[in-house]
């Protein structure tokens, strides 16, 4: 079963990552402002008109847009009310870290061999090496680890 809420920590992340995740963002709000631009010229000229301000004559007959976009609006407040009713239900759920905090003892290298069906030998290679190739038996059991890298070519 999945911990929650996970735990995430950003100081271990490199720096690359960080920039990549930023400009990804960044990226995803510029479409997503793109693609509700019509929206937001409807919203602005209906601000506009709230506060009785002069403008020029909005680009669509009066009131069309707004009879075309209520729909969408209908949907995204049924959204947007379903999330805050599941964030309010499962509110201490989602706060609450012990769970992820408290993480179990690590296995005994010799138990964790015999828990996959391997001999303690193969079982220590996995814990030492970086890279290697896991053969498996018939019913998806381990038959045996060759351990590869740098220090231990192939053959």
């Amino acid at each position: 079963m999945m911990k929650w809420p996970p735990i995430i920590e950003n100081a271990r992340l490199p720096m690359w990552m960080r920039l990549r995740d930023f400009v990804l963002t960044l990226l995803a709000w510029l479409v997503l402002l793109y693609l509700l631009r019509d929206m937001m010229t409807a919203g602005g000229y209906w601000v506009l008109d709230r506060f009785g301000i002069e403008h020029p004559v909005p680009p669509w007959p009066a009131g069309k847009i707004l009879r075309d976009l209520a729909p969408f609006m209908g949907v995204v407040l049924l959204l947007v009310g379903w999330l805050a009713a599941f964030a309010l239900v499962r509110w201490r759920r989602l706060i609450d870290t012990r769970e992820a905090l408290s993480q179990p003892d690590p296995l005994e290298p010799a138990v964790q061999a015999d828990a996959l069906g391997l001999s303690r030998t193969d079982g220590s290679a996995l814990q030492d090496s970086r890279v290697m190739v896991v053969h498996l038996r018939e019913d998806g059991t381990v038959s045996g680890v060759e351990p590869r890298g740098p220090d231990r070519p192939a053959g």
